[in-house]
């Protein structure tokens, strides 16, 4: 192999490794779900249609989407406090 060649792939490998490694990080998304009522059963059915849904969008959780659940139960101020943490 000659040292132009040689030289040439050498360096078209320096600048691509760079790229390679970009497109493997994936970006992990956070939705911050608030709710001002209690936890209960009722709202699995919910919950469940919801990752459903955003599973049907691509998004995975534990992959590339986290959910944070929060419930103020019934108090206003609790709440509020939630959402200013959530948005944080």
């Amino acid at each position: 192999m000659d040292r132009r060649r040689f030289l040439a792939t050498s360096l078209a490998g320096a600048f691509t490794a760079p790229l390679a490694a970009q497109a493997q990080t994936a970006r992990t998304y956070l939705i911050a779900c608030v709710a001002l009522d209690k936890e209960t059963d009722e709202h699995k059915p919910q919950i469940e249609a919801f990752r459903a849904g955003m599973r049907d969008l691509g998004y995975i959780e534990g992959k590339n989407l986290t959910l944070n659940w929060r419930y103020a139960d019934n108090d206003v101020d609790r709440m509020r406090a939630l959402v200013d943490e959530a948005s944080r």
